[in-house]
């Protein structure tokens, strides 16, 4: 039953339902045992409720960035302290407190061969640097940069829609957080 249902899905994919759609996801994600049982009690809630249903979107919406996360382990990539601080250094004078402090998180990475990243928060007023220094960050670890301006945000929740939204950012004078992706 289920071969023929994903042939169907690959004749037809207009026609796959969210639910159909979200247990392919599931299935595929790489997902942990524990997240895996959530995202299914989510996924048969969503069944009952019906696209009709007060809590379908919520449910959507929820399991629409679960199985969008990177549940897969990467493998630690060789980091270069001695690139890392040319970078810093190229891109930025002065600052030797800021740059020997982000030398000493970069370090730590790549002794513990841990690198699934690390969320740096940077405050200050508009036009210190903020972004730059996290470009360049990004730049020395060969990783992509995503910038957030976080003024006015008051939870977690607000920081997702505007993340995943592609809202531009605007420079309002709030914070920005720089996110060191490892793709």
């Amino acid at each position: 039953m289920n071969f023929l249902q994903e042939e169907l899905d690959k004749m037809h994919p207009e026609n796959v339902t969210d639910v159909r759609r979200f247990e392919q996801k599931i299935q595929e994600s790489g997902m942990n045992e524990a997240a895996r049982a959530e995202a299914e009690k989510v996924l048969n809630r969503m069944k009952q409720e019906g696209q009709d249903g007060h809590e379908y979107g919520m449910l959507y919406d929820y399991l629409d960035f679960v199985t969008s996360l990177q549940w897969k382990k990467e493998k630690a990539e060789e980091i270069s302290l001695e690139e890392a601080r040319r970078v810093l250094d190229e891109e930025h004078f002065g600052l030797k407190k800021i740059k020997d402090r982000i030398i000493q998180q970069i370090a730590v990475m790549a002794l513990n061969q841990k690198q699934s990243g690390s969320i740096l928060l940077f405050v200050g007023a508009p036009g210190t640097g903020k972004t730059s220094i996290g470009q360049s960050i990004a730049k020395a670890l060969k990783r992509k940069y995503v910038r957030i301006s976080l003024g006015g945000i008051r939870d977690e929740a607000e920081i997702h829609d505007r993340h995943h939204s592609g809202a531009p950012s605007e420079p309002d004078g709030g914070a920005s957080l720089p996110r060191i992706y490892s793709h």
